[in-house]
């Protein structure tokens, strides 16, 4: 496992005993899920750094990473680390937060549309993810809402959305992009997501894996002075 230098916020969760960071040969990952996780790593070739996060039936949550993993990358496994020592309270508050981040894409998108409508097939994931949200909230769609996120989140955003995404988020990073243009036209759309779910834990974690904001810090200290009694998942 390469040398990674943490944040202080993040040290504060491993000196606590929150957070254990390991290699994926680590025999702290609990032998019945240890061949999961090497399937996981399995296709990493080369230095890439990969990394992801397992909740301990003990409480301590498992950050596993291998090759050099980049800071973005491991602030979203810190992320989901803290989401598991979270109130609900702060979890909601997360997740108004990316909705809040989205609304800011969304509105510049259909400005530029109303602009020059030509722009539309350029931000067809706007009206693709509309339809899907609205069928969510509707009971109509057929496939559950965390699988279709992932599934557009390998589609999406395009390359006009990721640009304007950049300019107005201050950051290139199309997959938190997408990731908050969805909790955006969720609530538009009347599909209320719990706060506790996998798919608001994604969303938050994509929105802010790149994005510096007060909501993160808050989870992170909030999870660095929690008692384990606490945990939440």
């Amino acid at each position: 496992m390469s040398q990674i230098e943490l944040t202080e916020a993040q040290q504060c969760l491993v000196d606590a005993g929150k957070v254990l960071m390991i290699g994926k040969h680590s025999e702290e990952i609990p032998e019945s899920e240890r061949n999961m996780i090497w399937r996981g790593f399995a296709g990493n070739f080369g230095n890439k750094g990969l990394a992801c996060t397992m909740l301990r039936d003990d409480g301590i949550v498992l950050i596993i990473t291998e090759g050099d993993v980049s800071r973005e990358v491991l602030r979203h496994e810190f992320i989901h680390a803290a989401q598991c020592h979270a109130s609900p309270e702060t979890m909601k508050s997360a997740l108004d937060a990316a909705i809040q981040v989205g609304q800011l894409l969304v509105s510049a998108i259909r400005a530029k549309l109303t602009a020059n409508p030509e722009c539309e097939k350029g931000h067809r994931d706007l009206a693709m993810a509309e339809q899907q949200w609205k069928m969510q909230a509707d009971g109509s769609a057929t496939v559950a809402a965390f699988p279709v996120f992932q599934f557009y989140q390998d589609l999406y955003p395009t390359n006009e959305t990721a640009e304007l995404a950049s300019e107005i988020l201050g950051f290139d990073y199309p997959r938190g992009a997408y990731a908050a243009m969805t909790a955006c036209l969720a609530a538009e759309c009347g599909y209320e997501i719990d706060p506790m779910s996998d798919l608001a834990r994604e969303l938050v974690a994509y929105t802010f894996e790149h994005l510096e904001h007060e909501i993160i810090d808050e989870l992170m200290a909030e999870a660095g002075q929690s008692p384990d009694t606490q945990l939440r998942m």
